[in-house]
């Protein structure tokens, strides 16, 4: 949930979330058209290689997760704790 507190609320990227519900299967042509599409027209360079680069990672995470590469919390902490037993 995007909050008025929230970073992606304060990016500017609360409009831009709702963009990238159920839109993983485009090609990076179409996904980047659709977020310059969605920009403001006073969007930087800077606001658009942002966006594009949320985008990405969110994309990776998104694959990481459906392949099944991902830690719970308490392994998670096990592994930066150096308890890995």
């Amino acid at each position: 949930m995007v909050t008025s507190s929230s970073p992606f609320k304060k990016r500017g990227l609360g409009g831009f979330l709702k963009v990238l519900k159920g839109k993983n299967m485009q090609t990076a042509k179409q996904a980047a058209k659709q977020i310059i599409d969605h920009v403001s027209g006073q969007a930087t360079w800077d606001d658009i290689m942002y966006k594009l680069y949320v985008k990405q990672k969110i994309e990776k995470g998104l694959k990481a997760v459906d392949e099944g590469r991902i830690l719970s919390s308490e392994d998670a902490k096990r592994r930066l704790l150096g308890n890995e037993n």
